[in-house]
């Protein structure tokens, strides 16, 4: 989720807190304790220093795609153009 979103450990548990979609992506219930700020942080750590992470995230994408989900990476940026010439 915080590949997809751009979101930091700190937003990442409160959005997991306030979104139910996010918790069962998760696999957690309404009633079952949110990972906190820390374990956020050791559980990336963990996965980054046994080499694990980057092959987790290539078969969760063919996981994914095998079941015609093709998720988009970027971000949405709001443009508005403002005329500032005067006459």
């Amino acid at each position: 989720m915080q590949k997809w979103y751009s979101i930091s450990d700190d937003n990442t548990e409160f959005l997991i807190n306030d979104r139910p979609s996010f918790q069962r992506f998760l696999g957690l219930s309404l009633g079952d304790k949110v990972p906190d700020v820390k374990t956020i942080w050791l559980f990336r750590e963990n996965l980054t220093e046994s080499n694990a992470i980057s092959k987790l995230f290539d078969l969760f994408e063919v996981l994914l795609e095998t079941q015609g989900i093709i998720p988009h990476k970027g971000r949405l940026i709001d443009v508005t153009f403002v005329d500032t010439t005067t006459d």
